[in-house]
């Protein structure tokens, strides 16, 4: 899981390139920032697994869609889209989904919300997460 990551563009005009990319392969696109704010529902993905519920991202591609699904048992949680799947536990596929937000967020471009993304940008989800992932790194 160490060598999977996702990575993200800088937001322009309402796209925003995103990759998903692991030893299994690679799923990248452009998502729109309508109708859908696809940042929070990762991040809100993210808590969920962390905590061992599911979750799902629909990144709007116009017209298409790109959905991710989160899906968790007593063995682990997988990520799937529409390429491959991701195969950890809970908490190893919230920190990728943590790490790939916060990197984002060290280069969000002030007013984005208006000029470049519509929608705000998940600090507080991601804050969630972060506390989360170091409260299960603390206790392991």
């Amino acid at each position: 899981m160490g060598s999977t990551s996702i990575q993200f563009g800088q937001p322009k005009h309402g796209w925003l390139d995103v990759s998903l990319q692991s030893p299994d392969g690679r799923n990248q696109f452009l998502a729109s920032h309508t109708p859908d704010d696809s940042l929070t529902q990762l991040a809100n993905a993210g808590l969920a697994v962390s905590v061992g519920h599911p979750g799902t991202v629909r990144w709007s591609l116009e017209p298409e869609y790109e959905f991710w699904t989160i899906g968790v048992s007593a063995s682990g949680a997988t990520l799937i889209t529409s390429e491959f799947s991701i195969t950890g536990q809970p908490i190893e596929i919230a920190a990728i989904i943590m790490r790939g937000l916060a990197d984002l967020e060290s280069r969000w471009p002030e007013g984005s919300s208006s000029e470049h993304w519509c929608h705000e940008f998940p600090s507080r989800e991601l804050q969630d997460l972060k506390a989360k992932v170091r409260l299960f790194r603390s206790i392991t």
